[in-house]
């Protein structure tokens, strides 16, 4: 496929071509595999980019867009009313034109103003340690350890732990906590910060298959792939 040819496919995709660029592609795509996969495959991309959710458009979106708007190059812009010209073919051409409609949608997203913008599979941002510790349906085990109320809570494979107070500090070494998997296994899944008050945090990685959560004391700056000492305490889960 040659570069001519490799820059229609993506405005035939958009469907940024004229009648006549329209009929000389389809032609090519009659003799051109490769082009009709990547076609295809294109075509599934804008699909999932249409499933879109409609969120607040944040403050800055106006101007970002204006700015982007004002530094897009419009050279060219004429040939997206008049006949294409065989000049107008030319790949150079086409990246031209693709600048052109880049701008054109700029326009467009800034004149929405204070409307909406479309966040295309936009994610739920993953939970703080307090909205799992509070949430009524996670899982929940506790323990006492030297005065502390140890609270551990799970929920859809996510953990916190919560000190109430934050146990007696040892001087050079750091509370550590231990994932426990099923098959005895240790993983390392956070240190506490050193406070005297309530202190919160949340554990480290995916702990769907723990069984367990231990404590040690680690030395202050180290991150140890397994425990130096037995476990200080565990708190066990269902």
């Amino acid at each position: 496929m040659s570069s001519d040819e490799h820059a229609m496919l993506e405005l035939y995709v958009l469907d940024a071509v004229d009648e006549m660029e329209r009929r000389r592609f389809d032609k090519h795509l009659r003799t051109c595999s490769t082009c009709r996969q990547q076609r295809d495959s294109m075509r599934e991309v804008l699909a999932d980019l249409s499933r879109t959710v409609a969120m607040p458009a944040p403050p800055q979106l106006r101007e970002e867009v204006l700015a982007m708007a004002r530094s897009t190059p419009q050279h060219g812009s004429i040939a997206l009313v008049e006949e294409a010209t065989d000049a107008d073919r030319h790949p150079a051409h086409l990246l031209r034109r693709r600048g052109v409609l880049a701008a054109a949608a700029a326009i467009v997203l800034a004149a929405a103003g204070a409307g909406t913008w479309e966040a295309t599979h936009s994610s739920p941002s993953p939970p703080s340690a307090a909205a799992i510790l509070d949430d009524p349906k996670a899982e929940h085990a506790r323990a006492i350890y030297r005065g502390s109320v140890v609270t551990v809570a799970r929920r859809n494979g996510r953990a916190a732990v919560r000190f109430v107070p934050a146990p007696p500090q040892v001087p050079g070494r750091v509370y550590t906590a231990w994932s426990a998997e099923g098959s005895g296994a240790l993983r390392n899944a956070g240190q506490l910060p050193s406070t005297s008050g309530a202190t919160t945090i949340m554990l480290d990685g995916d702990v769907s298959a723990a069984r367990a959560v231990a404590f040690t004391t680690e030395r202050a700056g180290t991150r140890p792939t397994q425990p130096s000492t037995p476990a200080l305490f565990t708190v066990h889960l269902t």
